[in-house]
């Protein structure tokens, strides 16, 4: 049949149901010389092995409770110790250098949006200062007042007491070797104490997931 099949297709034109019908009759002759044997060998030998060894893991663990108990308290303890005698330095997300770093200022709740602008402008002038102008890996800096100030990326919410400065580095390709880790530590540096009262963190983007 899918000889016949095959030949009416190529015959009409159509090449892509003949191979279809070619692909169908090898697997028919896969199947009849190849594989039959052992389909039949693990439906009747092969599975039902595996389920009367697992019938018989599971009346030994029903017989013998407290040996299944012992036995799985005791390979707890043996994962605990190997994980604590290789006290391995593993880091999920390591913080590599940033592509951005933010600068975020939290003012006494009630301030007025207008202080907490001219503050910002502050903060922005003096992350501009270290990082100098026209810096050929900076991208950007901006700046926020109130929506898009808070330090939860999530957090839509307008608050009139907090300002954000936001700066945006080039690839790391277009960065000719300069750490911008060195540029978080002097911004860092240079906001700190900066404003009375309030309270400024700098940061850069989280990796991994939230």
């Amino acid at each position: 049949m899918f000889g016949l099949a095959t030949i009416a297709f190529y015959s009409a034109g159509n090449f892509g149901l003949g191979n279809f019908a070619v692909v169908c009759a090898l697997f028919v002759v896969l199947y009849k010389y190849a594989l039959e044997k052992a389909v039949v060998w693990f439906q009747k030998k092969g599975w039902p092995s595996v389920q009367n060894a697992y019938a018989n893991f599971l009346k030994f663990a029903l017989n013998h409770p407290w040996l299944m108990l012992g036995s799985t308290t005791l390979l707890l303890f043996l994962s605990l110790g190997m994980t604590i005698s290789r006290q391995a330095n593993i880091v999920l997300f390591p913080k590599a250098d940033p592509n951005f770093i933010y600068v975020y200022m939290t003012l006494p709740v009630g301030t007025d949006i207008e202080v907490t602008d001219s503050l910002t402008r502050v903060m922005e002038k003096k992350v501009v200062g270290v990082l100098g102008e026209n810096n050929p890996i900076v991208e950007s800096v901006i700046s926020n007042v109130a929506l898009g100030a808070s330090e939860d990326q999530f957090d839509r919410s307008s608050v009139s007491n907090k300002g954000k400065v936001g700066v945006a580095f080039v690839e790391f390709s277009k960065r000719n070797g300069v750490s911008t880790k060195e540029y978080m530590d002097k911004i860092r540096e240079a906001t700190k104490g900066a404003i009375p009262a309030a309270e400024i963190v700098v940061d850069q983007e989280q990796g991994g997931p939230p």
